[in-house]
Order: C-alpha cells, then structure tokens, then sequence
C-alpha cells in the first residue's frame, strides 16, 4: 500500500510532467553552406545555401535565410519548411564579403544559426571537368577544365577510381589535367570520375563516369574441378564439372577449356572445347560449367582454361576407384532452406596422407549439375558450410570425400537429409497374401525417395476387425529400398479385417494405404470339393442331352454351329460377310487429332491476342467516307499495351460469327501466295474478333449472378457532377499523353513506368473519362488514347473501382456517345463493351434501354454512335443478351434493329445488319421468331448503293445458308442470281463475301439440283475472279524475280507446331492406315486461314469444292475456257489458268486423264517461265497431278518432272524455291522407291540448297528431307548418301540453341533420317541423343519450377520435350540394339517416368512411342521399371484422347511380346479397358488395329488370364484385323488368338465365320501360323461331323 510521502511525491510527477515533454522552440539550424554554381543551368549568378535542419521540434518549423555586412543585415527571404535558399544576384556586390546565417522558427519560438562568412571570389563553384582522352593500354584518362573558359587559373584536381563491381571509391589528387593508373587488375572494367577547382573557388561536382577495360594478361589459378554423379559414386555415370574462374583470375575472356582424360587401359583423350560453340558437350553459365561426356573407364581428368594469352595450370581430378566401400565415416549436419552446416570427426587410417576434404550436396532426382554443389575444405578443419537454395520436402544426399596426397579421392560417408520435412505420400503396392486361418502376410514397397518427404522412422500398421477393436505395430523402416512383408498373427477365423498402413517421418505420420482381407474358415475341403464335382458332373450331362435333341435328324442343321462346317471351310473371301465389310462406309476420320474433351472451338469464341502496335493506325487509315474514324491515333501503338482490340472499324468483324469448317479453305489459304498478301490482310482485319471470348465467361457468370441493387440515382448524379479535376494534375495527364505518342523508346518506357505509379490512384481513371469526353478543345488522337488507356485499366482493374469512379465513367460514356469525331465515338464504344464484358450487363441495366432509345434520336452522330457500341456488344455478348439472365433483350433489340434496315444513312443500315449478323449462327430465338422479316428487309436491300451495306446483306445470306436454309429453297433460283452479280462486284470486300455462298452451297444436299442449270453463267466468273488484281502484284512483288540474296524478316516465318507420334499399321494397298493420313492432314495448323483469304483463293476453293460435287459435269464448261487460259500470252491470265486446272485436279481427276498426257508437258515446261509466280503455281498443280505421273513409266513424266523440279528447288526466287520444295515433297511421297535410282542427284540438289536457302525456304527444305527419308526407307542408308546428306544437317543442328523453334522441323527431320539410316546414323547418334535427353531434362526441370512458383517462372514450352522424345523414338527403331549403350549412359529411364505422367497429352503421346521402341531396342534397360510403367499405362487407356491411348496400347503390346509369361501380374490392370475400347463404337481404325495386336499378344503370352473373355471380344477382333498387311506384328497377334482358342474354344463358336474371313486375310503366313489355323479349322469341323454323326 502506498504512503502518504509516495502518493504526495506521485502527485508532484504528474503535474509537471506535461511540461517537461511540451514541445519547444526548434533547434538551431546548422551553418549554411553556399556556393555560386556554374554551369549549363546556372551560370555563375546567384548564391545557392542549403541547411541541416536541428532535432525534430514535433511542430512545423519555417526557416528563412538571412545576410549582411558585419554590422548590419542587408536582407533576408522566408524559405518556408525547405531547407534551401537562393539569394539572387542583385542582393550583393562581386567583391565583398558576406555573413549569412539562417532563423529557424516555430508557434513556440525561434532559433538562428551561426554565421557563414562568404568571400564571393572564393565560393564559385565551376562545372564538372569533361574527360575527353583515355589509353586503354596505359591506363591513362585527360580531361578539359572549365577554368579558362570561366578566365580563371586552374586550382587543384581529384581523380578517383572503383572495379566495375565494387562500391568504394579510391581517391587521388593531381595538379595536372590527365592521370595513370597503375597496376590494373587484368581484363577488370574501371570506372573514373574527376572534380576540379578554379583558384580561387570551391571543387566542382564529379564529372560523369569514364569506364576503361584494363589489357588481358594469362589466366591464373587453377580450375575447382569435381564431378557430380548423383546419388551414385560410379564413374560411368558422373558428369565432370567445375567452377568458373573468377574476374580476378580470368585475367581476360575464357575462350575455352583443355580436358585430359586418361583411361585405366593407359591410353589418353585431350578434348578441347570453345566457349563460343554451340551448346553441345560444354555447357555453360555464369557459376559453373559441365562436360557432358562419359566418364566410364575413366582414371583421372585434368582441366585447364585458356585465353587468348595463356593457360591455367591443369587442375587435376582422380575418379573414385571402382567397387570401393564407403568407410560410412559419421558426419552430423543441420540443413535449413538456404544453409547446410556439416561436422565430422578425423579419419585416423587416412590422416598422413590427407590433402584436403570434398563437402558436396546433390538433390535426389535433379539432372547432371542441378541442385548440386561442392565446395573443397582444408584437412585441418572438420567443418564445412555449404549456401544455396534447399527445396523444403525434397531429398538432398551429403557426401563427405577425401582426396589423398597419392591422387586418390575416398568417398567417407554419404547421408540423405531435407531442409524441412513433411509428410510421407501413401505406401505402394500394398497387398494381402497368403491368407490363413490365423494368419497373413502383409507386402509393400518402400516409397520412393522423391515421394518420401522426410526421412521415414518406422511403418505403422494398423489392423481393426471391427469386432475385436484396432491392433497397432510399428515395422522397423531401416531399408529403404527393398519391397518388405510382416506377417499378421493371431487372426480369428472367418473374420473381415481391415488393416492400414502409413510411414511416418518427424513431420508425422502420412497418408493410409488400405486393404481389406477375410480369413479362412477351418472347413473340410474335401467334401466340398465332391459336392462340386458332382454338380458340374449332371449339368454337364443335361447340356449334353438338350444339345443332342437339338441336332437329331439326318437334315436338320445344329441351330448352334455355323451351317459351313459341316461339309468343308470355304475360303471365307467369298463370304457375304467379307463381301459386305469391303463395301463398308470409312466414315472421314478428321477428328481424330482433336481431343474429345476439346470440340470445334466456335469462331465466337476465338479471340486475337496479339497485334501490332500499327494495327489501330492502319485500321483508321483505310475508313474514307467522312462520317469514318479518320486520321492517326498515334505514332507507337497505343504505348504498346493491350491495345488488339482498341481500335475497330464500324465495320463489324467478318469472320467473329463465322464456322470455320469451309471445305477446302486451308488448302487455298496456303497454296502459293506470300507473306505479304497476309500482312496486308492482316491490316485489313486486325481488330476482328477482339475480344469474343469474354461471351464465354459472361453466358458462364449468369448461370449463378443476380442482377446488383439499383443505385439511388439521384445520389449518384450528385456524386458525379461534384467531381472535377485539378487543373495542375489535368495539365500532368495531358503532358503524359502527349509524351507517351512519341516514338523515343526511353520516353515511352518512362510513361510506362508513370502510368503504372498513377493506376494506383482510382482518381486517375476520372482524369482519363474527363480528357475523353470534355477536353473537346484537344486533338483527337490524344483524346482518344486516354480513353483506350482507361479501357486498359477497365480490363485490368475495374473491380478494384469504387462505386463513384465507376459511375462516373458509365454516365460519361452514355452522355457523349454522340461525340463529333468518329474517333472519339468508336473510342466510347469500346469503353462501354469493354465495361460490360466485365459482367457489367446485369449490374448496368439502363444500359442497352438508354442506347436503345439513342438510336430514336435525331442527332446523327448520337444514332450512329450508339449503333457502334450496340454493335460491338453484339458481337461479344451475343449469348449473353439470348439470356434469361438479362430477361432476353433481344425480344426487344431484334424488331428495333430490323427498323433501322430502312434508314437513310447507308452507315446505319450497315451498323443495323451487322448487329442482327451476330445473331443467325446462334439460333437466338428473338431472331428465328423475326425470320421472314429480316429476309425480306434483306432482300430489299440487295441492290443498296453502299457496298458495305451489300457486304452485310451476302453474309448474312451465306449464314442464313447454314442455318435456315428451308426458308431461302424458295428463292434460291433469285438468290443465286443475285450472288452470281455480287460476285463480280466492283468492290472486291462485297464480291469475297458473294463468293463464300458458293463455297457453303456446295456443302448443302441441294447444291447439285439448285446449281445445275447455273454452272455455265459460274463457272466463267468464278475462273475470272481467280487471276491476280494489280494490288496483289505489287504486294506480291510479282515483277521481282530474283530475291533469294533478300534475308528473311521475323514476319515472314509462320511459327510451327510439332505433331507428335503416332504409331500406325500398315494396310493393304500401301500407305499407313486412314487415320494416320487424316492426322497429318488435319493437324495443320489453320489459324492463319482467314487472315489471307481473298478473293482469288476463295474463288479457287469454290471451283474445287464444285469438282467434287459435279466431277466430270463441269469439264464441259470449263475446258473450252481451260484452253485460252493456259496458252494466253498475258502471264497473269496463264496463272490463273494453271490455277484452275489445279483446282479441279481431285474432282475431275477421271474426265482429265485423256488430255494429262498433252497437259503434263505443257506444265513441266511452264516450270522454266521467266516470270516467278507462274513457275511457283505450276509447282503446286503439278503436284496435285502427282499421283498420275508416278503411275506412268518413269521415264514419260515422273523423271522430266523430278528433273525441273529439282532445278525450281534452287531456283533464284523464294517463292518460287518454297512451292518447289513443298511439290517435290508430295511427289517424294507419291513414288516412294520409284526415286531410289535418282537418289544422288536428289541429295545434290537438297545438299546445295542448304547454302542457298534464307531462313524461312530452309525450315521447308527440313520437310523435303525428311519425306525422302521416309519415302526411300533403309535405301538411303549407303556411304555416299550418308556422306553427302549428313555434314550440312549435322552443322545446322549445331548452330541451334536448344531454346531455337527452328529445332522443331530439324529434329522432325533427324527422326526420319535416323530411322531411315539405321546403322548409318551411329556415327551422329551420340551428340543427337544426349541433347534430345538434355532437351527433355530441361524442360521437366522447368516445368517443375514453374508448377511451385508460377508466380516466378514462365510455363516451358513442352514441344521443346515432345520433338525431342520423337526423335529419341526415331533412334531408338532405326538403331536398334546400337541404342543401348547411349541409354545405359544416360537417364532416360528416369525421365521417361516422368514425362509419361505429364499433364499435357501430347507428351504423354510421344513418352509411350518412345517406351515401345526402347522396348524393342534394349529392354533390359526398360524391365526394371516394368512395375512403375504398367499402371501408368493402364490409366492412360482412355479413348477420349485417342493418340494417347492409341500408343500406350501399343507400348502394352511390345512390352508383352518381350514379358512373356512375366506379364501375369499387369494382365488384369488392362484388358477390361482394352476389351472396352475394341467394342467402342466409332473407335478410329488405327486404335483398334492396336488394340486388337495387343490383345492378342497378351493372350500369346498369358492365355489362360485372356481366354475366358475371349467371347467378349472376338469379334471386333477379327474385323479390325482383316485388312492389316502380312507383318511381324500381326503375326505374333494371330498366334496368341489361336492359342487362347485352344484353351478356350467355345469363346469363338459363335463368331467363328470372322474368325474365319480374319485367316483369309493372310497373304502368305509363316507355316508354323498356317499349322495352327489349319488345326483350328479342321478341329472345328471334325467336332461338327462327330456332332452330326
């Protein structure tokens, strides 16, 4: 309890306490310093001081600066809280003296400096000296000081000096304008800067800094070799590796490195490798490099590193002796995720001859020189310290080395640790076996390292009964890679169990693994087997009865047997069923390369997601009527953001609602024409499509959104009028704007780095709505690109706006959509689509009400303008608004538009089809219900004056073709009148879209009778609009005919897509099975097909398409046409007549073939025309007549034709080159061996071109090779071929990086050449396949680091990965058994497990064709991961994606064939799926032709686990087989089908006649396969004659 003194004492304290922490008056203010600064900016007038501020007063403090003579103050200013001041010149005279001091004050009082005594003379401050000289070899700068400018002697100078890379400054004085630099460090970058003083006056500031590279002198030190082998310690498998030299120590650039290797048999390899080659057996980065090269036999390395001076002394490495024993030396560590600190005692037996200690660490499962790392110890310490990242939950093994005075390195102790540890995965492969009474046996395998998490204490297993409760034990967990058992006890007979196992770490226990069991009763066996036996014993004799009642009778047939068996087994060709399935219908297979879980994307929902920056100036350029958006809207690209969708034309985008399956588009798309014509389509239609895929989330939004609360408007209007922007920040913006059209790249990244500050602040997006729709008196473009930054924001932040910006923006928007400019309109209504593309149509709902009652108005800026927004928000929310969730608008919004069809403004009409335009694919039913008005306002529209309204009126006739075309039948006749005219329209936008009516026609079932009576009016027009127009010569720089020295833009190399492998059958008739072919040609990527489409090639895939349909009809109207064209002396109108005869080349092939023989000829000839685009379309037409040349003699047409076409091949245009390269492929593939005789001059000819060819011709050429190889096979494998065609490949795969996309089609190309040379390709094989492992490794590794920080990394491209797992499978089958060393040296193994688990299908594609030719080539390599593939391969029999699980069957298959009855155990985890997939209905031919031979390669080698379903499948078995050619693999599948028939014969009974038509299928079977089907046959009808008998 407190005193009477304490509580008197407490009560003092408080009352004064408050005055002793009240706030004062400031502190005095230090001494000024003052100068006169000279320079640029200032020139030698005023008297700039500055202040430190005294200890914070806590109150604001305003400071003014005085001065005066020594008796009196002359004058002061109030600086305010600055604390810097300028007395100007006029206050003071040049040769006196001053004293000036500063008056800090505050609320409580004031407080003055000291006085600073100023002698003018004495405080000018000069300007920076300039150095103008430096001596790189002397070290030795100049400089040029500013005193005699300034007529003042020169006072003293300081020099000072810092590395590049160090932060301190040395400094030095000097009385002379220039210094040396003594000593340098070699090669070291040094940076200089200089101050100098006028006499009298003050130092100047530092000039800017001088950077000098000191000479090169030899490298010094030795190199931190080491060798990282993984968590192995055999030298085969290590990887040599060391640290790079230090700045310091490189004394220069490293140009490469000396490697010495002696082996233990004596001999020696030195290896000298350049730093400037390309990646290949060195590779390099900033820490460290590695040798990638096999280290097997090897006794000892040495490394050194040179420059251009000299070398390092050799740094030597001896390998581990092989077959040595750890000494398991103890080691302790303490691992955390950025140190690993290690300790471990003295090895006494080691200790004399000790050199020094190796600390290393490596990460289970990381590839060669990743996630490791050394460092080399004195041997006096017994501590190590080891810095890096350490992956938490990731194994990392700590190995201690010694390495001896005698030249011998000692592995001491390994141990794994982890930085943290987690929980453990579940255990695998748990079972239950041998089950007892009393007792069973557990079995499980350890889990694997990578998948432990921690290091495992013990396995706990737990066993509950139910009845008896849980029993718990703890199973020891010391080996952890060794499959374990334990053996339960004390089990009730009889009983259910259910036992649990999980292994436990620090971190806890991990996930169960579950099982459940019955035990055994104590029966007696014996009784229930004779109760049994004599069951089956009478069902067996009442089967046997009903079965003869059945078939008594001399002629009467068993109902159950086949009437053919009992006479003789006919020769089933002659069967109605193999009558019939030759007659079968092979449904179009072009599905099959799209994956089941990604149909058809709808065009609606394509969305262009990169642009150019010009492509809003180009857009706005071409509009020219005077309503148009007009004028440039700035110089780079709308500050090269977002800007795809900025700028639109009025004109809605042709192709956003349009399907893309026009028949024969992508042929024509490609066919001849250049990278320019697309360019300028791509000009044309850059913003179309900008931002449809938002339709997708929005339809997805409203499936679960209400509409929002409505706002008090009122409220909100008074909230909106309130704002108004400061003038100062206004100004900002402006400046900014005006700034950001420059094209000065620093400027624009600057602007850059202002907006991103200035986006923090919502109250920006006010200024930018403000300068958009206020700021009238502005140019428009500047206007206008505030707005398109504000739609940036809009897309990027706008649920991050508060409620009163984002009001403000929507009343702004709807208040000036009537703006004046075009410009600034189309702006607004971007603006507004954009902010109801972010779900803003429900919660904005007097939107589409308010510009609905817009378009009444009489403004006509105010109607057009909202027609514009209306318009784009059709298109990208056209779902959206055939809704419930906006309460279907449309019902409204159709009748409205079809009013405007009559407008007087060509512009409105125009906006008001196209809005409805967006509607007809879809079906909106608001549209459906208005059908037959909107046909006849079309209709009444067909002959307007403004071709864009025409434009609107063809499309919307060629969709309405697609949808309703029962409402056009009655006036197709008119109709078809109308498009014939529209077709030759003046303007070529209206005529392209007319002609898209015929390409659309063709697909309907009516064309043939609609179309008969027309064709002699079509076809002349459609021939005539396939010439070339003026423009598209002058783009297509039709008159230049040599430009192959012209290197090759970016642009103009289309980027490529791998297609992965898939393994196909061969079929009767030649070639690979339908699929195959339809993969490859639908697996072309089309994306790019609109965007050169013109009139020309739209009007050549519509007279193709209309070959097909009228074949031989046609010729009759197009021959005499046909025979003007091609000998017309006009070159442009011989063009497009061997573009016709192109065009009809597949429909009218058989009406063509009498007059083949006199055209061919002519073509060949055409192919040496002096003008370049007529020799590149005669290249292409030839090659649609390839597959008639190839079936005439040789020498009439296929060597003439190959002949000039090898000269095209290097022709001097590029163009001309491309169609050359691309037809010789196609003939290549037409005549096969036919070029076998040819082969030399072939590869003179492509070997030649490598030389020649720019870069985008050179990627073709790949293709061209590679379908030689493929053509001609194992002909190709002979020394001279080899020699020529190898060296230039080899040399191009050597200058790729691995991160180069031109790998793609040389790799593609590698595959087939390695397959083709089989043998031949090993003296190339190893560098090609030890960058395919490290491509695969690579991309893994990044796929890793992306999956734990995508936040960090960018996702890898996997078809980096996916070439390079083809091209492995290309070594793998052309090597054979060759391959086996390269993937015993390697981890590919490894590796593959990985990648067949990927997530993208296409990897998982290539990983299982890879699997099944490893396993043809070297499966003692791929057994022991048999256990790990299997249920992989299992999962993957999923036919929803149909190449995956189309090569996982196959791989089953060849693993089979190599397991042999070792297969057992895996036949259960896959043949329900595959006996589910061959009775699949609409499976594609080449699944089930896998299918069926993996079926019945499993029954070969396990008959007696497949032959009881075989009923189950037998059939489709058969059928799918039938039509496979005489091969090894249907060989080994007809064995294993006629085994399981003789375990399980009454499995075929039912369906043996296709049994019976399969054996007819053999051509000429082995005769141990004609022995078995010979049994099988007679077997069946001895058992039918005994029956009759």
């Amino acid at each position: 309890m407190a005193t009477f003194r304490t509580r008197w004492r407490l009560s003092i304290l408080l009352v004064i306490l408050p005055n002793c922490f009240a706030p004062g008056p400031p502190a005095a203010p230090s001494i000024p310093d003052c100068s006169i600064p000279c320079g640029e900016i200032n020139n030698c007038v005023n008297i700039h001081c500055s202040w430190d501020a005294g200890p914070d007063p806590q109150l604001t403090t305003n400071y003014s600066l005085h001065w005066g003579t020594a008796n009196r103050e002359e004058g002061h200013v109030i600086i305010g809280p600055s604390l810097s001041g300028i007395i100007q010149r006029e206050s003071f005279r040049s040769n006196e003296e001053l004293h000036v001091w500063v008056q800090a004050k505050n609320q409580n009082g004031s407080a003055k400096s000291q006085q600073a005594l100023l002698h003018i003379a004495h405080i000018i401050k000069p300007p920076p000296p300039k150095v103008t000289l430096s001596h790189k070899e002397s070290m030795e700068i100049e400089w040029i000081s500013p005193c005699d400018e300034m007529q003042l002697s020169l006072g003293i100078c300081f020099v000072r000096y810092r590395t590049e890379a160090d932060q301190v400054w040395l400094e030095e004085e000097v009385g002379i304008p220039c210094y040396t630099f003594d000593s340098p460090q070699p090669n070291t970058v040094y940076e200089f800067q200089v101050r100098c003083s006028c006499d009298p006056g003050l130092l100047s500031d530092w000039s800017a800094t001088h950077r000098i590279r000191s000479t090169e002198t030899a490298p010094v030190g030795e190199l931190d070799v080491w060798r990282d082998c993984g968590i192995s310690q055999a030298s085969s498998d290590c990887v040599l590796t060391w640290k790079t030299l230090p700045v310091s120590q490189a004394c220069g650039l490293i140009l490469g490195y000396d490697v010495r290797l002696s082996y233990n048999n004596g001999t020696a390899v030195l290896v000298n490798m350049s730093t400037a080659e390309p990646r290949g057996r060195l590779l390099c980065d900033e820490m460290r490099c590695h040798f990638a090269f096999s280290l097997k036999d090897v006794s000892s390395v040495s490394v050194s590193a040179y420059n251009a001076h000299g070398a390092t002394v050799p740094s030597y490495l001896p390998m581990p002796l092989p077959g040595k024993e750890k000494d398991e030396q103890a080691i302790h560590f303490v691992m955390n995720e950025e140190n690993l600190n290690v300790s471990w005692d003295l090895p006494s037996q080691l200790l004399d001859n000790l050199k020094e200690y190796v600390l290393q660490y490596k990460q289970v499962g990381s590839p060669p020189c990743q996630g490791f790392d050394w460092v080399k110890i004195n041997k006096s310490q017994t501590t190590g310290i080891l810095k890096g990242q350490y992956t938490k939950y990731k194994p990392y093994q700590v190995s201690l080395f010694t390495v001896s005075h005698s030249s011998k390195v000692h592995d001491l102790s390994s141990v794994i640790g982890y930085s943290l540890q987690g929980t453990p995965s579940s255990v695998p492969s748990f079972k239950v076996f041998s089950i007892a009474a009393t007792h069973v046996y557990l079995f499980w395998e350890s889990i694997p390292l990578s998948k432990q998490n921690g290091l495992i204490l013990y396995y706990q297993v737990v066993v509950d009964s139910g009845v008896n409760g849980q029993n718990v034990y703890n199973v020891n967990a010391s080996s952890q890679h060794e499959s374990k058992t334990f053996k339960l006890l004390h089990l009730s007979p009889g009983q259910e169990y259910e036992v649990r196992i999980r292994a436990v770490t620090a971190a806890g226990p991990g996930a169960n693994a579950t099982a459940k069991f019955k035990t055994k009763h104590h029966e007696d066996f014996a009784l229930l087997i004779a109760i049994v036996l004599g069951t089956l014993f009478v069902v067996v004799i009442c089967v046997l009865l009903a079965f003869y009642r059945a078939c008594r009778g001399e002629n009467k047939a068993c109902p159950l047997v086949p009437p053919f068996f009992y006479d003789k087994v006919p020769d089933a060709r002659n069967s109605h069923i193999f009558r019939h399935m030759k007659h079968q219908t092979n449904d179009p297979l072009a599905w099959i390369c799209i994956p089941v879980y990604e149909p058809h994307p709808k065009i609606s929902l394509l969305e262009v997601v990169e642009i150019q920056p010009g492509a809003f100036e180009s857009s706005l350029e071409k509009t020219t009527s005077t309503d148009r958006l007009t004028g440039p809207v700035v110089g780079n690209g709308c500050l090269q953001m977002d800007c795809q969708d900025d700028q639109r034309e009025e004109a809605v985008t042709e192709e956003c609602h349009r399907t893309d399956h026009r028949y024969r588009r992508e042929e024509y798309s490609k066919m001849v024409d250049s990278d320019e014509e697309r360019d300028r389509e791509e000009e044309e239609n850059r913003e179309d499509c900008w931002s449809s895929t938002e339709e997708e989330q929005l339809t997805t939004a409203t499936k679960h959104g209400r509409r929002a609360a409505q706002y008090d408007n009122s409220t909100s209007k008074s909230i909106l009028m309130e704002w108004q922007p400061d003038e100062q920040g206004l100004q900002q913006v402006l400046q900014l704007l005006k700034d950001s059209q420059s094209p000065n790249t620093v400027t624009q990244r600057a602007v850059q780095q202002k907006l991103e500050q200035l986006n923090q602040f919502p109250d920006f997006n006010n200024y930018l709505i403000f300068v958009l729709t206020r700021l009238k008196t502005e140019d428009e473009p500047t206007r206008s690109l505030s707005g398109l930054i504000l739609k940036n924001n809009v897309k990027a932040h706008y649920q991050n706006f508060p409620p009163t910006v984002a009001d403000f923006i929507k009343q702004e928007c709807l208040n000036n959509i009537g703006d004046p400019s075009p410009l600034i309109r189309a702006t607004i209504g971007i603006l507004i689509t954009t902010i109801a593309s972010k779900g803003e149509l429900q919660t904005w709902p007097e939107l589409l009400p308010q510009l609905c009652n817009l378009l009444n108005s009489d403004d006509y800026n105010t109607c057009e303008g909202s027609f514009g927004a209306l318009q784009k928000i059709c298109e990208d929310s056209s779902e959206l608004l055939d809704s419930d969730a906006l309460n279907r608008p449309l019902n409204i919004m159709i009748p409205k538009f079809l009013q405007f069809f009559k407008h007087c403004s060509p512009k409105i009409r125009s906006h008001a089809i196209a809005c409805v335009n967006q509607f007809i694919i879809g079906r909106a039913q608001a549209l459906m219900d208005n059908i037959d008005t909107f046909i006849e306002s079309l209709f009444a529209l067909a002959a307007d004056e403004d071709s864009e309204v025409r434009k609107n009126v063809c499309r919307a006739l060629v969709m309405l073709l697609e949808v309703r075309i029962d409402r056009l039948i009655p006036h197709m006749h008119s109709i078809i009148q109308y498009m014939l005219q529209r077709t030759q329209d003046p303007d070529e936008n209206v005529a392209l879209e007319a002609c898209e009516f015929w390409l659309t026609l063709a697909e309907q079932p009516i064309c043939k009778e609609m179309l008969s009576g027309h064709l002699a009016q079509l076809t002349p027009i459609l021939v005539n609009g396939m010439k070339y127009s003026e423009i598209d010569i002058i783009l297509l720089k039709g008159d230049v005919e040599e430009d192959e020295a012209v290197p090759d833009s970016d642009q103009d190399i289309k980027p490529r897509f791998h297609k992965s492998r898939t393994v196909t059958l061969q079929h009767e008739g030649g070639g690979e099975g339908e699929e195959g072919e339809d993969i490859e040609d639908d697996d072309d990527d089309d994306d790019d097909t609109l965007s050169d489409w013109n009139l020309r090639k739209c009007s050549a895939a519509a007279l193709d398409v209309l070959a097909n349909v009228f074949r031989d009809e046609l010729l009759p109207h197009l021959l005499p046409l046909l025979k003007g064209l091609l000998f017309h002396p006009d070159w442009v109108i011989k063009e497009s007549g061997i573009l016709v005869l192109g065009a009809i080349a597949e429909g009218c092939m058989q009406g063509m073939v009498p007059y083949l023989p006199e055209l061919i000829p002519h073509l060949i000839q055409c192919l040496c025309d002096k003008k370049a685009l007529v020799r590149s379309i005669a290249c292409w037409t030839l090659s649609r007549y390839a597959h008639w040349v190839v079936s005439q003699p040789p020498d009439s047409y296929l060597k003439p034709l190959m002949t000039e076409l090898l000269k095209r091949i290097l022709d001097g245009n590029k163009r001309v080159q491309e169609a050359a390269c691309s037809a010789f492929a196609t003939l290549e593939e037409e005549a096969c061996t036919e070029l076998v005789p040819y082969l030399s001059f072939i590869l003179d000819t492509l070997v030649f071109a490598f030389g020649k060819y720019q870069h985008k011709n050179l990627l073709i050429l790949y293709d061209a090779i590679g379908t030689l190889a493929d053509s001609v096979g194992h002909h190709l494998n002979q020394p001279e071929y080899i020699q020529k065609l190898m060296p230039p490949l080899i040399a191009k795969w050597n200058e790729l990086k691995d991160e180069d996309k031109d790998l793609f089609p040389l790799l593609e190309c590698l595959s087939s050449v390695a397959t083709a040379l089989q043998s031949g390709f090993l003296p190339y094989c190893e560098p090609v396949y030890q960058r395919c492992v490290t491509l695969v490794q690579k991309t893994l590794a990044q796929a890793m680091m992306y999956n734990q920080h995508p936040d960090q990394y960018e996702a890898p491209d996997k078809d980096f990965m996916i070439v390079a797992l083809d091209l492995l499978s290309g070594l793998a089958e052309g090597l054979g058994g060759h391959v086996e060393q390269l993937v015993a040296r390697s981890n590919i193994m490894t590796l593959l497990f990985q990648c067949m688990q990927d997530t993208m299908p296409e990897v998982r594609q290539s990983s299982f064709a890879l699997l099944g030719d490893l396993t043809k080539a070297c499966f003692l390599h791929v057994k022991p991961c048999i256990a790990e593939f299997m249920p992989i391969l299992g999962l993957n029999l999923n036919p929803e994606f149909i190449s995956v699980c189309n090569n996982a069957t196959w791989a089953i298959g060849e693993i089979s064939m190599q397991m042999g009855a070792e297969m057992q155990p895996y036949v259960g985890m896959v043949l329900p799926h595959l006996v589910e997939i061959i009775n699949r209905p609409n499976t594609p031919k080449t699944l089930l032709e896998n299918t069926a031979i993996t079926i019945g390669r499993l029954g070969y080698v396990c008959p007696q686990e497949v032959a009881p379903q075989l009923q189950q499948f037998i059939r489709p078995w058969c059928t799918s087989l039938r039509n496979i050619r005489d091969n090894e693999e249907k060989d080994s599948a007809f064995r294993g089908i006629c085994v399981m028939i003789g375990v399980n014969p009454a499995g075929v009974v039912q369906d043996f006649i296709f049994f019976c038509d399969a054996v007819a299928s053999w051509v000429n079977p082995n005769d141990d396969l004609r022995d078995m089907f010979y049994k099988i046959l007679h077997g069946f009808k001895d058992q039918d004659t005994n029956l009759l008998g």
